[in-house]
This record gives structure tokens, sequence and C-alpha cells, in this order.
């Protein structure tokens, strides 16, 4: 099976690489469809693809990614003994013309890729004994179905740490469990434009505070009847996360008057720190006092969105 070539992309301009990429799913979306994405969700995927949200900015750590990727190539072929090369196209599936693979590398003289990553020394995972993020994972077979490829590559820059190299095999039944998740989603949900449902993800609080950023300020209430099962429940949660919470104080009380002056302890399988900390911080309400003009210069007002529930009284007057 050999895949399409749904647009060559050397010379393609960023909003034109963002327009044909909105056209199906990539490697990351589909980490993201099955739940292994920690920076997005089904939900901010649809909303990504019918353009309801905004584009995402790039970062530092974006940009060093992007920067670092030709460098990180050249050591994956001194490591392995491997040649890649460019491919500089979109691929789409043969079949499924909504699964796209725009890959960092192709290895010569092999069926398969490369995928390129860097990531920080925060990063939990133990790259050391053959750990591997699902993500990465999920995103290498994704790009195995779109392409054909009977194995992938994973190179991993962490940060002053190390460099990692994973080769995953293809695996059929993942393969296809992975072909329906996405057929569902593009079918039911991005060609009929109905809406997947909120899951709680960072990713999903962005995109609903990128699409609605400012309320309209004019006291109106909308009618919320249907939703009176979740108000209850978020009620219901928000009482048991505070005893969780206090439980949670309460054993760290006990543990920090074992420790009393000393910096910390260790248990059998923990080191558990108490130590000073610093934090230097502007006494906001005497500059304002002191030097009222410079206070004015530069404070800066930034809006958000409170989300608050408050129980309905008699003689509360409802717009």
């Amino acid at each position: 099976m050999k895949p399409k070539i749904l647009v060559k992309t050397k010379n393609l301009s960023k909003e034109d690489w963002l327009a044909y990429r909105r056209q199906g799913i990539g490697g990351s979306d589909a980490a993201a469809l099955v739940g292994l994405n920690p920076y997005a969700s089904a939900f901010s995927v649809f909303m990504d693809k019918l353009g309801l949200a905004a584009d995402v900015e790039e970062n530092e750590a974006m940009w060093l990614g992007t920067q670092l990727e030709p460098i990180l190539a050249e050591r994956f072929m001194q490591e392995t003994g491997l040649k890649v090369e460019r491919r500089n196209a979109i691929y789409q599936h043969p079949e499924h013309s909504h699964m796209l693979a725009n890959i960092d590398r192709w290895i010569v003289g092999k069926n398969a890729g490369l995928e390129i990553k860097t990531t920080s020394m925060m990063n939990k995972t133990d790259f050391n004994n053959g750990e591997i993020p699902a993500n990465f994972y999920c995103q290498s077979m994704h790009y195995m179905a779109v392409t054909g490829a009977s194995e992938w590559w994973v190179a991993v820059a962490v940060l002053g740490r190390g460099f990692h190299i994973f080769r995953i095999e293809r695996n059929e039944d993942e393969i296809n469990a992975l072909i329906e998740v996405e057929r569902n989603f593009w079918e039911n949900h991005v060609l009929r434009q109905v809406t997947p449902d909120p899951d709680g993800s960072v990713g999903a609080a962005s995109v609903i505070r990128l699409r609605f950023p400012q309320s309209h300020n004019d006291g109106v209430m909308i009618p919320l009847f249907g939703m009176e099962d979740k108000v209850s429940r978020i009620l219901d949660l928000d009482v048991k996360i505070k005893k969780l919470e206090q439980e949670e104080e309460k054993l760290k009380q006990a543990i920090e008057l074992e420790i009393g002056a000393a910096d910390g302890g260790r248990t059998q399988n923990h080191f558990i720190y108490w130590k000073t900390q610093s934090r230097s911080s502007l006494d906001s309400k005497k500059i304002q006092a002191d030097l009222p003009d410079v206070y004015r210069k530069y404070l800066k007002t930034t809006s958000f969105r409170k989300f608050e529930i408050k129980m309905i009284k008699d003689g509360d007057k409802v717009a």
C-alpha cells in the first residue's frame, strides 16, 4: 500500500499548511482522539478542524524543537548508521482520505519513517529503561497506517540529559482499531458537525476560553434547565474534593511534625523535603501609596471569566 500525496509542502505558506492540515486527522490528533495526548482532546481536535479554535501560537519549546530537528536527524544517522531524508509532503491514506501524515523524515532503504521529539528534563518518562510516551507510540502507529510503513523510529532528545532512540514495529490490530476511532470521529462528528463532549482536559478548557473569552456583561441569564443534574454533580464533587484536600493536609501535617526543624526525611521508597524557601514580590499597596504615578503607569489589567454556582433565593431578580 502506498499513500497518496495531498500536497507538496516545500514552498507552502504556514497559512496554507494549516488549511490542508484541517482537511484530516494527523498524528498528534490521533493520539488526542484515544486520550493519549496530554495537550489536546477529541473536543479540541473537533474545534480545530472546524476552524472554531484559535491557531496555537508557537512557544519557546516549539520553536526550539523546530530548530533542533535537522541537528537531531543528523545525530540519529550517526547513532544508527541509517540514512534519512525529507519528503516535504502531507501524505494521505489511499482509502481513508481523512487520515493524514506530515512526517519528519523517511528512512532510505527501509519501509520506515522517523519521528523527532524534544522534551525537557521535567518529563517523567523513564527513557533510560526503554519507556516511550504513549502519545509518541500512537502517533507512530498513525503514520504507519497512512504510509504503509512496516516500522517507525522515534528519536527523543531530553534537553540537557540524553538522546534516546526507539524502534516500533507495525501492529495491524492496533492500526485497525485506530482507523476505526478516526473514521468514527471524522464521519460522526466533523462531517456532521456534532460536537464531542468536553472531557475535562486542559486542551478542552483552553479551546472553550479562546472561543468565548468575554461575556456580554449585560446581566442576561440563559435557561439551563437541562443542566440541573450536572450542576448538582459539580456541587457534590466540590464537597468531596474539599474533604480530600483536608485529608491530604492532615497527612502532610503529621509528617511535618515528625520532620520538625530538619530539611526533610525519608521512607523506604521516598524522600520527603520540607525546606525553607524564599520568594520575592513587590508590595503593590506600598508602591500605590508612595508612587501613585508609577503604579498607574505600570498597572496591567487582565480579564478572565469566573465559573461560579449560587443558589437562587426568594426575591432574587433573574434577567
